[in-house]
């Protein structure tokens, strides 16, 4: 497609959903029930628009991986509050529920593989993840994407390619956060880099 027509349509739905949003958030006010409502608003992955040469989804870069999220919740967190822990979409379900007042003991019933980062949303100082683990498996209709599987911590990431590419990635997100060097031949990494692997 037009890449440009393409951008247009996506700033339009954009556009379109922060309106929206924002019609929910007046109501919820004008109804005096923004107090005691928990919004979050997120999307499902994130998306390249050129970046890496890719308009997709499927794979283990930042522009891919990277899901937006906002929350809000009025005297529960701080407006500006900005989380720079490793968060997965298996986090929302307990966060949300915790925010409700379900207890540890109805949340391990669930048996959920997240856990809740209300904590976090608190500012409070816990013991958290140290990586998140990323996979992709080849599909017959994105026959030219390779089945991928990523480590990713809080500085470096490690990404292990099967099949059409071959050729694995290693990055240094704090000194390269675009992904634009790999690393995997740099000998000086190759004890993190099998460490990752």
């Amino acid at each position: 497609p037009d890449f440009d027509a393409l951008y247009h349509q996506y700033a339009e739905c954009v556009l379109g959903i922060d309106q929206n949003l924002g019609r929910v958030l007046d109501w919820l006010k004008k109804e005096e029930l923004d107090s005691s409502t928990i919004v979050v608003y997120m999307g499902d992955n994130g998306f390249e628009l050129g970046e890496h040469g890719f308009y997709d989804k499927r794979d283990a870069f930042e522009h891919s991986i990277r899901v937006p999220m906002l929350a809000y919740a009025p005297g529960l967190i701080q407006p500006g509050t900005k989380i720079k822990k490793l968060i997965q979409n298996i986090e929302i379900a307990p966060t949300l529920l915790d925010m409700a007042g379900a207890n540890q003991q109805q949340q391990d019933e669930m048996e959920m593989d997240g856990r809740s980062f209300l904590p976090l949303l608190r500012a409070e100082a816990i013991d958290w993840r140290k990586h998140i683990l990323y996979e992709y498996h080849w599909e017959w209709n994105f026959p030219a994407t390779p089945t991928t599987f990523a480590i990713r911590t809080d500085r470096y990431k490690y990404i292990y390619y099967h099949g059409v590419w071959d050729h694995n990635g290693f990055y240094d997100l704090e000194t390269d956060p675009l992904e634009r060097h790999n690393l995997i031949n740099v000998p000086a990494f190759e004890q993190q880099i099998n460490k990752m692997k």
